[in-house]
């Protein structure tokens, strides 16, 4: 018999098993199954799938938790089958993976695995946990961020995305610093020789975004860097920007992202000299919204503007300066946060109401650059 017709006979059997799952709804054959014959284990994923979106009554019953309990604590060689049942057990017992040896395959997945679409299977079913499952159960769930980061090499591309999953929500600074040394060049090489999915694309991009706005952890690319690298990965291709908004799987997510994109950048005031957050690399201003240089801050030299955008003011304080009693805003970046300097909303001096409505940047925090 040729390779062709074992194939579709096995497929048969897988049908035969599923129709009379899904016809019967009974318990009992699962219970009396045999975990062995991978034809009847990818008929009880596709049964468990079809139950969980179908909302069938049978999803929340206890004896059915049992049965898949008994089968998984067997010990299973990682499948395309059984990484379908690990799949839907997180939809239908997210607070149980524990007792259903969950970390015990990840970690076995991660050594043993060699087929490429097992392993890209795989990370997809990482990032499903991460995102459905809490924190704490996390730990006694997923293999060792070391054991991830070992074998990194032999895994597929996209498991980039758990392990900055795991900066974002662990906020481990030392762990962010090793991956940076991973990415070694900027994001569209990365992205370029990397076969992503158009999903894992925005993924990564929305997570590295959330990433640079917590000052405390060291992203290698800026803000800027990701927008303009994911357009010019696609070339700026609308059609492509398009179909991700209307797509299913990319449209909420890279909407999302769109959208703190826009939060972040609202203005750009062009100009030949960019002044920019020293921090972050946001725009601020331009060298012709100069007015003067013979300003002095916290940190020494400061220039005054007559516009600033991309920031963000604190409440009126009253202070005493040198030139007199001022009441000003303290004015700090909009995307990190990071204080620049501050805003002169009023002036008791005559001779000082020019500063009024105007700002003042230190000079130490904030950069100059070549603009358009």
């Amino acid at each position: 018999m040729s390779e062709r017709s074992l194939r579709r006979l096995e497929f048969d059997r897988e049908n035969t098993f599923y129709e009379l799952l899904c016809s019967s709804n009974d318990i009992s054959i699962i219970q009396s199954s045999q975990t062995s014959d991978p034809a009847w284990m990818m008929a009880l994923g596709r049964y468990l799938k079809k139950i969980r979106v179908d909302s069938h009554p049978i999803s929340s019953n206890c004896l059915l938790y049992q049965s898949i309990e008994r089968i998984l604590n067997e010990n299973h060689l990682i499948t395309r089958s059984l990484l379908l049942i690990l799949k839907q057990c997180v939809y239908l017992y997210p607070d149980k993976l524990v007792n259903l040896s969950f970390q015990r395959y990840l970690s076995q997945a991660l050594l043993t695995l060699k087929d490429p679409y097992l392993k890209y299977k795989y990370v997809r079913l990482l990032r499903l946990i991460i995102a459905d499952i809490d924190e704490h159960d996390l730990r006694k769930v997923l293999p060792s961020t070391n054991d991830i980061l070992d074998n990194y090499h032999q895994m597929d591309s996209s498991i980039m995305i758990v392990l900055e999953n795991r900066v974002l929500t662990t906020g481990d600074n030392q762990l962010q610093s090793r991956l940076n040394e991973l990415y070694q060049r900027t994001l569209l090489e990365y992205f370029k020789s990397n076969d992503f999915d158009d999903d894992e694309l925005i993924d990564l991009c929305q997570i590295l975004f959330q990433i640079n706005r917590n000052m405390s952890l060291q992203c290698l690319f800026t803000i800027p860097n990701l927008f303009n690298d994911l357009l010019h990965y696609i070339d700026y291709d609308v059609d492509t920007m398009l179909n991700w908004l209307l797509t299913p799987e990319t449209g909420e997510k890279f909407l999302i992202f769109i959208l703190h994109m826009g939060r972040v950048f609202l203005e750009h005031l062009g100009g030949q000299r960019i002044f920019s957050c020293a921090h972050c690399d946001t725009p601020l201003t331009n060298r012709n919204e100069l007015v003067s240089t013979r300003f002095t801050g916290a940190t020494g030299r400061a220039f005054l503007f007559s516009r600033v955008v991309n920031t963000k003011q604190s409440a009126v304080q009253e202070r005493m300066m040198l030139t007199g009693r001022h009441f000003v805003r303290d004015v700090c970046c909009k995307k990190c946060d990071a204080k620049l300097g501050w805003m002169y909303e009023f002036a008791t001096e005559e001779s000082q109401r020019y500063k009024e409505g105007r700002v003042i940047l230190e000079r130490a925090l904030i950069n100059e650059s070549d603009g358009f």
